[in-house]
């Protein structure tokens, strides 16, 4: 509950969990069949689009990024700050830690993001996710594969980067 201080909106989530928390339905589906499930999804519309002509833009942006700003220690301390304690399995420490870690753990950070920006590329230890399917709506079939959506679950430093 400490998370939600100063928070009205947070505190009434929290208290409305404790309150009321969610069931889960069990179901005899397996992993295999989610992913299956997904990934037939996916091939579809990808299928379906294959030899689909681009999309028309109306508007073109006569922009273009030539610089940016290197990421500040300033700027990453205010972001970390106003991060949630929301967690990931895939952490490889709590989220709580790395924001009491301090000055240490900042200039990490700060590394991280600014030699991502300017390589253009992600670590590849942060391209993975925790995929959990969640019935869509109350009331749907739980033993039904087209009742669920993929919920991905990111580690933090990911969440941090984006």
């Amino acid at each position: 509950m400490l998370e939600s201080a100063g928070d009205t909106k947070a505190l009434w989530k929290t208290l409305s969990g404790l309150m009321s928390p969610l069931t889960t339905q069990s179901t005899s589906i397996t992993p295999a069949e989610f992913m299956a499930h997904f990934k037939g999804k996916v091939d579809s519309i990808r299928a379906s689009t294959a030899g689909a002509p681009p999309p028309s833009v109306d508007h073109t942006c006569n922009s273009s990024l030539s610089s940016y700003s290197r990421a500040t220690y300033q700027d990453t301390q205010r972001l970390l700050s106003r991060c949630p304690n929301k967690q990931c399995a895939l952490d490889p420490v709590p989220t709580w830690l790395v924001k009491a870690s301090g000055p240490t753990m900042i200039a990490i950070l700060v590394k991280l993001v600014s030699s991502s920006l300017e390589s253009a590329t992600l670590p590849s230890t942060m391209k993975h996710a925790i995929v959990t399917p969640i019935v869509k709506k109350p009331g749907m079939d739980p033993s039904s594969l087209p009742s669920y959506r993929p919920i991905s679950n990111l580690p933090f430093v990911s969440k941090l980067l984006e």
